[in-house]
């Protein structure tokens, strides 16, 4: 048992040995009784948990092989919550729960249900900082563990008994106790909360975002009982607002005709949230009503409903959108949205208004006459899309480069590629990919001649993305780069395409170069071209080159084709002892039998070569068939 507890700690030791002694958890001189009862390697780690080095203790904890053991130090855990630096518990007020208490849940939610008993009892606790503790490692057990991967039917078990403990604390006079108590309602989604936190809603404004998010959580189940809650107070504005937003924000379709009836609210407010939440629900029935709200003139509901039949995304709003739109002018906050609107709409009657925009002073807007135009895939619209990929603004900009690479037009390869050598460009940079062959000729012209590292870095790896073998030739050239990541790059890409004519030039490459970053990414690539590599890694084992000896016979290792075997035996009697031991490593991981002598290679291959043989060519088999 010592040997497990020295394990664990020395683990624990590697896990957070980047980190310093942390001084958020206090130390304490006089700790609990612990029981004789205990564990004793969980006893000493309990011991170590009082110290600063708590860290390590925590993580010793989880580490530990028997959890069963190891979670009964979780009241020491819980109690540890107390010693909190006074400095993390200024932050009551702002309904968060800081660190180190932040870390100790994180920890501790790693035991998944096992921890529920222990967080139940912690909920009785009188200090308010381990209450809202013990709240948040809840809340994370759940959402971490339930329902994904798979729902833990001991999480369902404890659900109820877990709700029935949170429940009181809605009312606790810590206004960041109830935040958490909130929060872990919302992701147990228990039935038997709702109506508690229903009963919340309306009076305790310091945790009211909260509540509302934790309701919408509970999805179906929430529709019902807001309908009621509307019938109670059905004259309260603010209600009708929170239920709207709730409504939405549970995504459940039943709710949509409780939401029509709030879209004709007399409240403009209340049916600004209806419309909100009409677009989030997505449903098509809500368009006319939507269109309806819209033909009775501008009001301060109008966004609203523009964004929400955007997201609807139904061609029927297109026509009265336009109508919108003539009503606008250049800069016009609402003309954005339209433009938005009609860019998720995607529908070719906003053609020439997403092009008047492209000039637009709000780079908002012309930013969605881009994605609009994008979506359309009109070619009428590559030239002037070409143009603003000078905009001053880089959303802009970025967004023209993916519209032009999803259009495909040749046109814009030119142009398109020519922008590499902006600043912030690696995420447009791959929509590049989607020209496939036809941008290979102008990205090798760019990998060869650009005077920037970073800007050839991109097109090696685009080029790497693309797959053409094409590439090949210009990629070989350029392992002459000087600037490492484009070596890199560069070599990564050769791999990607798995072409035997960068096989040599690849080996070549290992024989002046030492640095470990590089040697590795060439292993790699060589792996990647698999076995038609193998006849020139072969012939490279006879190198007079220690270091390419070694990192050959590495690559074919990770290879695990059979016909090395016996060139690999061969090499166990090297000179170098490095290189005998990579010969070793490879034999093991092409055989799956560990043998360090070349004699007792030699008597048992001959026995054992058959079944290694059938075992490569089944699993070549199983690689074709994928």
């Amino acid at each position: 048992m010592k040997k497990i507890l020295l394990l664990s700690i020395v683990m624990a030791f590697i896990t957070i040995s980047v980190f310093p002694v942390s001084q958020d958890l206090l130390p304490r001189e006089k700790i609990p009784e612990i029981p004789q009862t205990i564990d004793p390697d969980i006893q000493k780690l309990i011991k170590i948990l009082y110290t600063d080095k708590w860290k390590v203790a925590l993580n010793g904890l989880f580490m530990y092989p028997d959890m069963e053991k190891s979670v009964q130090a979780l009241p020491y855990v819980i109690d540890r919550l107390r010693d909190v630096n006074p400095k993390w518990k200024k932050s009551y007020t702002d309904a968060q729960f800081p660190n180190p208490g932040r870390y100790i849940a994180d920890e501790v939610s790693k035991f998944g249900a096992k921890a529920l008993p222990a967080m139940i009892n912690g909920l009785k606790d009188e200090d308010p900082y381990v209450r809202a503790g013990v709240l948040y490692t809840i809340q994370l057990i759940y959402k971490k563990w339930y329902p994904y991967p798979v729902p833990q039917p001991i999480l369902k078990k404890f659900a109820g008994d877990v709700t029935d403990a949170i429940i009181p604390l809605l009312k606790d006079s810590d206004v960041m106790v109830r935040s958490r108590a909130v929060s872990a309602l919302g992701e147990i989604k228990h039935p038997s909360a709702i109506q508690s936190l229903i009963d919340l809603l309306l009076y305790d404004t310091q945790i009211q975002k909260d509540t509302q998010s934790a309701l919408s959580k509970y999805g179906k189940g929430v529709v019902l009982p807001m309908a009621e809650l509307l019938k109670q107070n059905s004259q309260d504005v603010r209600c009708k607002v929170i239920v709207a937003k709730i409504l939405g924000e549970a995504g459940d379709q039943d709710a949509i005709n409780i939401l029509l009836r709030l879209l004709k609210d007399n409240d403009k407010s209340v049916q600004k949230a209806a419309a909100y939440s009409l677009g989030l629900l997505k449903n098509p029935v809500a368009v006319e009503p939507l269109l309806d709200v819209l033909k009775q003139g501008y009001s301060e509901v109008c966004p609203s409903v523009i964004i929400a039949l955007g997201k609807i995304g139904d061609t029927r709003a297109v026509e009265d959108l336009l109508s919108v739109f003539q009503q606008t002018s250049d800069g016009d906050g609402l003309r954005n949205l339209v433009v938005e609107a009609l860019s998720e709409i995607s529908d070719k009657r906003a053609f020439q208004v997403f092009i008047k925009c492209l000039g637009d002073s709000d780079s908002r807007t012309r930013r969605y006459a881009v994605i609009g135009l994008g979506k359309l895939k009109d070619t009428e619209a590559v030239e002037p899309l070409i143009k603003i990929l000078d905009d001053p603004n880089r959303f802009v900009r970025d967004s023209a480069i993916e519209a032009l690479c999803d259009m495909g037009d040749p046109r814009a390869i030119g142009p398109v590629v020519g922008k590499l050598d902006q600043p912030n460009m690696w995420a447009p940079a791959k929509h590049v990919v989607k020209f496939g062959g036809l941008a290979v000729e102008p990205l090798s012209l760019v990998l060869l001649n650009h005077p920037k590292p970073e800007v050839r870095e991109r097109s090696a790896w685009i080029l790497g993305e693309i797959g053409d073998r094409k590439a090949v030739e210009p990629l070989i050239v350029s392992l002459s780069d000087r600037d490492e990541t484009v070596l890199i790059s560069s070599i990564e890409a050769l791999g990607k395409l798995k072409d035997v004519r960068a096989t040599a030039p690849l080996i070549e490459k290992l024989k002046n170069e030492w640095r470990l970053s590089i040697t590795d990414k060439i292993i790699t690539s060589l792996e990647h071209i698999g076995e038609k590599a193998v006849p020139q890694l072969i012939d490279a084992l006879k190198s007079d080159d220690a270091k390419v000896r070694k990192n050959v016979a590495t690559a074919l290792g990770r290879i695990m084709d059979p016909s090395a075997v016996e060139p690999l035996i061969e090499l166990l009697d090297d000179e170098n002892k490095d290189v005998g031991n990579a010969a070793v490593r490879a034999l093991g991981s092409i055989t799956g039998y560990a043998m360090k002598e070349r004699q007792a290679w030699e008597k048992e291959w001959p026995k054992i070569k058959e079944g290694v043989l059938r075992k490569w060519e089944n699993s070549r088999k199983k690689n074709e068939t994928h």
